[in-house]
């Protein structure tokens, strides 16, 4: 990773070729000598199909997306200490409103809505994909790139009760000794489910219907 940074820095001025190929390390002839494959850079949003990621003449970087995130959890931790503790005390006699378990739980109860939302929405691409004809040949789906973006705000709502509960609780819950540690065990297992969830994208064939429209991570 570091040679790589090293070499992006010594490399800043030099001029971009104009055929995309030309930016690999590797000569092409030892690609097909040693049966390596090249992935090509593409700057559409997924495989085989694509969103409408246009507004107006503004075209929205599917990472963009990520930011939604972010700015639900800012916005759900503040109406959180602002309002829903201070209603919610006067019901339960906790200082904190609700339990940190209890608010652990909440967040848990979000994800599961999250991927059940995910998985509708993406059965909707298909399906949309499917009557134009793109699952076989690619191109654009009549859709618009905000229709993934109720997800990514109730992953931020979800976030914001789940991850903040995690943190307090191994400050507040854990021995002296134990608080960093708890904390960094809490960071490690989404670092785990990363990998476990390219592990997964990477074993499954391209080439099924249901993963021929999975998304590019760009």
């Amino acid at each position: 990773m570091a040679s790589v940074i090293v070499a992006a820095g010594r490399k800043w001025r030099v001029p971009l070729p104009s055929d995309p190929k030309e930016l690999y390390e590797l000569d092409l002839e030892e690609y097909a000598s040693n049966g390596k494959f090249m992935i090509e850079s593409t700057s559409s949003l997924r495989q085989g199909t694509t969103l409408n990621r246009h507004m107006g003449n503004f075209e929205i970087p599917p990472a963009s997306l990520a930011a939604f995130v972010t700015i639900s959890m800012l916005i759900c931790v503040t109406l959180y200490d602002r309002l829903f503790i201070p209603v919610i005390r006067k019901w339960t006699k906790n200082p904190r409103g609700i339990t940190l378990l209890q608010r652990m739980g909440v967040g848990l109860v979000l994800h599961i809505i999250i991927m059940a939302i995910a998985s509708f929405t993406e059965r909707y691409r298909l399906s949309v994909a499917r009557q134009h004809g793109l699952v076989e040949h690619g191109g654009q789906l009549p859709l618009t790139i905000f229709i993934l973006l109720p997800q990514f705000v109730l992953m931020g709502t979800a976030d914001a009760f789940l991850e903040v509960a995690k943190l307090e609780f191994f400050h507040d819950q854990a021995q002296e000794g134990m608080k960093t540690l708890g904390t960094s065990y809490s960071s490690r297992t989404m670092g785990i489910g990363s990998f476990l969830s390219s592990f997964l994208l990477s074993t499954f064939p391209y080439h099924s219907e249901t993963w021929s429209s999975r998304m590019d991570l760009e």
